[in-house]
């Protein structure tokens, strides 16, 4: 995405007037609505930023202002859907017998000014490894299909379209992330509801769980202003309700109290009043944020950059690291392409022999473009010396 530092700040404004519940000021001139439209669609809140608008008396081009009224239609209808599904998929889970939790968005969204402003891809909703087949035959039965090639380790993917899509974990995170460990047995700090079947997380925990699951999004591909504005609304609607004393001692534990501590400032500086100066230390984090849509960012490099960086390590260290890995593929990408080496694991040296070659006589240009690119690689905002 094009990094629009004017566009993303008036964005962030519109945000606030509704956060404030006060009129948003005129937008410069150098901002176009119509940019401001697909940011605000990019970010997933174009819903809260329609009401900001309109709050203002705002006047839109009319083609736009049809082309936004009807984009703010369907994300109401999904709303309205997605919260008549959440509960019939409850009941039936209940009814089967099937311990399970909501997650993320269908809880955080009851902090916004408005749910309906929380706009969200899908429903998550967390059952136990041993209950994953009878929760699939359910949602078969419910009229689901089931996106088999989208099945992670933590995961099934279900849609019913036009609206309605659904992921059913068998874990809070992917069993490869590093912050498994902490959510392997959640089910000891569940919060059980009358019926003992539809569980939730006491907010302390949620907020933990929202915090890990930030870090795991920004520490790969990234993570838009959503995410930022979880936590504003966490912190402030929940000010009075959070146990500091027992999130600071998870955080320690799971290792991203800096990360949950820059976020928390950042979300700070972003909502709280007139926005202000950004410190020099929470750059990268600004930049990185507003220059990424809600599922962060396509460019692979930076992502593959960011995971060594969220492990303290630094940029330097990270273009070596992933120029080795470009000349000495792992095994587990090798024997995708040289399916022999599931049998022969020991001619894993000839056949990186074998790639070297065939990609120096069929792919030159290419392997020269990606090891210029990799050279230029920059993460803005990110201090070489600072970590």
């Amino acid at each position: 995405m094009h990094f629009d530092a004017t566009t993303s700040e008036y964005f962030l404004a519109l945000l606030r007037s509704v956060l404030h519940d006060k009129p948003a000021s005129p937008k410069p001139q150098e901002v176009s609505w119509k940019n401001l439209f697909e940011y605000a669609k990019s970010q997933s809140l174009s819903t809260m930023a329609y009401s900001a608008i309109q709050k203002a008396g705002f006047t839109l081009d009319p083609e736009l202002a049809q082309e936004w009224s009807i984009c703010n239609s369907r994300n109401l209808v999904k709303y309205f859907n997605q919260e008549h599904e959440c509960e019939a998929l409850c009941k039936a889970f209940s009814d089967a017998g099937i311990l399970h939790m909501p997650l993320k968005g269908s809880v955080i969204r009851s902090l916004f000014p408005a749910p309906e402003m929380r706009e969200m891809c899908d429903l998550d909703i967390l059952v136990k490894p041993e209950d994953m087949e009878r929760a699939h035959k359910i949602m078969l039965e419910k009229g689901y299909d089931f996106i088999e090639e989208h099945t992670t380790s933590h995961n099934r993917d279900y849609q019913k379209p036009p609206y309605l899509n659904v992921e059913i974990h068998n874990n809070l995170l992917p069993r490869e992330n590093r912050l498994f460990f902490y959510y392997a047995d959640y089910w000891t700090k569940a919060v059980y509801k009358e019926n003992g079947l539809t569980c939730r997380m006491g907010w302390d925990d949620c907020y933990v769980y929202m915090l890990a699951h930030t870090y795991k999004h920004f520490s790969q591909f990234g993570t838009g202003i959503r995410s930022v504005l979880d936590v504003y609304l966490m912190c402030s609607q929940l000010k009075d309700v959070l146990d500091r004393e027992y999130i600071t001692a998870q955080l320690k534990i799971l290792g991203i109290l800096d990360f949950a501590n820059s976020f928390e400032r950042l979300a700070a500086a972003w909502f709280e009043g007139v926005n202000g100066e950004i410190p020099e230390e929470l750059q990268f984090y600004n930049n990185r944020i507003l220059e990424s849509g809600t599922y962060g960012e396509n460019d692979i490099l930076k992502a593959k950059a960011m995971k060594y960086i969220s492990e303290g390590k630094s940029l330097r260290y990270a273009k070596r690291r992933m120029a080795i890995a470009k000349v000495f593929p792992s095994y587990a990408n090798m024997k995708k392409k040289y399916p022999c080496l599931k049998y022969l694991p020991f001619l894993l040296p000839l056949f990186w022999v074998i790639r070297w070659i065939s990609t120096v006589f069929a792919k030159p240009r290419k392997m020269i473009a990606f090891f210029k690119k990799l050279k230029q690689l920059s993460l803005n905002g990110y201090k070489e010396e600072r970590r």
